[in-house]
C-alpha cells in the first residue's frame, strides 16, 4: 500500500472533524468534504474512530471499508479505486498490515499476493497472470528482497533467477528462453520439484553447445560434459592437473595397451584399453575412482556404438544406448537412481530427439509422451497427472503448436485452436472444480479479438469487453456476484474515456495514473 494512501487513512479523523462543527465523540458520526458530498462514516469513542468505517471519494464512490479495534485498523480492509473497483483487500492487526495483502487489476484479477507481518513483507510475494498462473515468486524477510526470486512465462516455466541480499539485486539470470525461431538459445537449466538444479548448460541455436553439468537431488555434481555444435566432446575436461599413465604390450616395440589419467592418484578422466593391433578395445570413464561410463571410443576420441552412464557417486545406472560419431543416436533410456525408467526415445544421427518420446514418473506411471523431429516437437504432446488423467494434449508442427490444445492451469483447463504457434479463432477456459466456464474469448495471431467474457464459478458473468487486436475498445462491463452491474467503463485505444457514462478528464486520469 503506497504510503500516501496510510497517511490519508491514519490522518483522516482529525482532517474530516474539522469539516463537521459538532461531532459526536460518542456515537455514530458523518464528515463531509468542504462542497457538502460525504467523505466518511462511522463511530467515534472518546472522539477517536471504533468499530466499521467507510471512507468515500469527492465523487461519492466508496473509497475504503473496514473495521477498527481499540482504535486500530484491524481485520480485513477493502480498498477501491474511483470507478468503484475493488483493487485491495489488506488484513490489518494492532493497526499494522498482518497477514496477506492481496491486489486486483481493474478487470477484477488478482494480480500480486503479498505476506506481512507488523507492517513489513515477510515470506514469499507472488504475482500473477490474468489467467492465475504465476508470473513470479519473490523472497521477503523484515521488508527486504532476500533470497532466490523466480520469474515464469505463461506456462509456469521458470525464465530467469534473481539473488537478493538484504533488498540489493546481487545475481540475475535469464534462463530456458527461445529465439523468434522456437529455438532453444542461451542458457537452460532444468529442476527438481524443490526447484535444486538437475542438469544446467547452454544451447545455441537449439544444438548443446559447451560444457552441461548434472546434480544428483541432493545437489551434488554427478557430472561435467562438453558439446560442441551438439556434438560430445571426449576428454574434454582441462588435464593441467591430471597424470597420463600408460601400460604397454609385453614383448612389443612399445605397442599401446592402456592409456588412462588419474587426479591425486584416483581414476579421473577417460580410460582407453587397446589390443594387439593397435585398435581400441574398449573405453571407460571415471570421476575420483568411481566409474560414471564405459562404451567404445574411435581413433579420433569420438563415442561410438553403445554406451553406460552411471550415477555419481553411487554408480546405478543412469543411462544407456548407442553413440555415432560421438552423437547420441537411435534408442537411449534414462533411469531414476532407483531403477525405475525416467525417460526414453530416439535420436537422430546428428544426436536431436527424433521420433516418439516418453517421460515417466518415478512410480513407473507414465508422465509424457511427445513427439520430435531432427530436435523439433513434431507430432503430438500429451502429458499426464500422476493418476493418469490427461492434462496437456495437442499437436506440434515443426515446432510450433497446431490445430486443437488443451491444458490445465492452476484452477481451470483452457482449450482452443494454434495456427503456427499462435492462438486463433475461439478459445474457452473451464473450472476444474465444477466443469463452469471460466472465460470464451476470440483471437487473431495470437492478439485478443472481439468480445471476450470472464465468469464467476457461479456460471454468472464477472467481466466482459471487446477487443480489437489485443487493445481495449468500447464498452466493459464488470459484474457483482449476483449478475448485477458493478460498473461500466469505455476505453478507446486501451484508454478509459468514461465510467458509468460519465466522461473522464483525461489531465485528472494521467494524474490518478502517476499516483498509482
Amino acid at each position: 500500500m503506497n504510503k500516501y494512501v496510510l497517511i490519508s487513512f491514519l490522518c483522516f479523523s482529525f482532517l474530516e472533524v474539522c469539516s463537521q462543527e459538532k461531532a459526536d465523540s460518542d456515537g455514530h458520526n458523518k464528515f463531509y468534504y468542504s462542497d457538502g458530498t460525504l467523505s466518511s462514516e462511522g463511530v467515534l469513542e472518546n472522539g477517536q474512530p471504533e468499530g466499521y468505517w467507510k471512507n468515500y471519494y469527492e465523487s461519492g464512490v466508496l473509497k475504503s471499508e473496514g473495521n477498527r479495534r481499540h482504535f486500530e485498523l484491524d481485520s480485513t480492509w477493502k480498498f477501491y479505486n474511483e470507478e468503484g473497483i475493488i483493487t485491495q483487500l489488506i488484513t490489518y492487526k494492532e493497526g499494522k498490515r498482518n497477514g496477506e495483502t492481496r491486489k486486483y487489476n481493474n478487470e477484477g484479477f488478482l494480480v500480486s499476493l503479498i505476506p506481512f507481518v507488523d507492517d513489513r513483507r515477510q515470506g514469499i510475494e507472488y504475482n500473477y497472470f490474468n489467467n492465475g498462473v504465476v508470473r513470479s515468486e519473490t523472497p521477503f524477510d523484515i521488508g527486504h528482497e532476500n533470497g532466490k526470486a523466480y520469474e515464469f512465462n505463461d506456462k509456469g516455466d521458470i525464465i530467469t533467477i534473481r539473488t537478493y541480499q538484504n533488498g540489493i539485486l546481487t545475481r540475475q539470470e535469464y534462463i530456458n528462453r527461445k529465439s523468434p525461431e522456437k529455438e532453444k538459445n542461451g542458457l537452460w537449466k532444468e529442476f527438481y520439484d524443490d526447484r535444486k538444479i538437475k542438469s544446467e548448460g547452454r544451447f545455441k541455436n537449439g544444438e548443446r553447445d559447451g560444457y552441461w553439468k548434472e546434480y544428483s537431488n541432493k545437489g551434488l555434481l554427478l557430472g561435467v560434459t562438453k558439446y560442441k555444435g551438439g556434438q560430445l566432446i571426449t576428454d574434454a575436461e582441462e588435464i593441467s592437473d591430471l597424470e597420463v599413465r600408460e601400460q604397454y604390450y609385453p614383448d612389443t616395440e612399445g605397442q599401446l595397451k592402456f592409456r588412462g589419467t588419474y587426479r591425486k592418484g584416483l581414476a579421473h578422466g577417460t580410460h582407453i584399453w587397446f589390443n594387439i593391433s593397435g585398435d581400441i578395445d574398449s573405453a571407460k570413464v571415471y570421476r575420483n575412482d568411481v566409474l560414471i561410463a564405459r562404451g567404445d571410443l574411435d581413433v579420433k576420441g569420438l563415442r561410438q556404438g553403445e554406451w553406460e552412464e552411471y550415477f555419481y557417486p553411487t554408480a546405478e545406472l543412469k543411462a544407456k544406448g548407442v553413440y555415432q560419431n560421438g552423437y547420441r543416436f537411435q534408442e537411449w533410456v534414462y533411469y531414476f537412481q532407483n531403477g525405475e525408467t525416467e525417460q526414453r526415445g530416439l535420436y537422430s544421427a546428428k544426436g536431436k530427439p527424433n521420433g516418439k518420446w516418453k517421460w515417466y514418473y518415478e512410480s513407473g506411471k507414465i508422465l509424457r509422451e511427445e513427439t520430435f523431429r531432427n530436435g523439433k516437437e513434431n507430432g503430438w504432446l500429451i502429458e499426464y497427472s500422476d493418476t493418469g488423467k490427461v492434462i496437456t494434449r495437442g499437436e506440434f508442427i515443426d515446432g510450433k503448436e497446431e490445430g486443437d490444445w488443451l491444458y490445465e492451469i492452476g484452477d481451470h483447463l483452457e482449450q482452443g485452436v494454434y495456427e503456427a504457434g499462435m492462438k486463433q479463432g475461439k478459445w474457452e477456459h473451464f473450472y476444474l472444480s465444477n466443469g463452469e466456464k471460466r472465460f470464451e474469448g476470440e483471437y487473431f495471431d495470437d492478439f485478443e479479438q472481439e468480445k471476450h467474457i470472464w465468469y464467476f464459478d457461479s456460471g454468472k458473468k464477472m467481466l466482459e469487453g471487446k477487443f480489437i487486436s489485443g487493445v481495449k475498445e468500447g464498452e466493459w462491463r464488470r459484474y457483482n456476484i449476483d449478475g448485477t452491474v458493478m460498473v461500466t467503463i469505455e476505453y478507446q485505444s486501451d484508454v478509459e474515456i468514461k465510467v458509468d457514462g460519465i466522461k473522464i478528464k483525461l489531465a485528472e486520469k494521467a494524474k490518478s495514473k502517476n499516483k498509482g
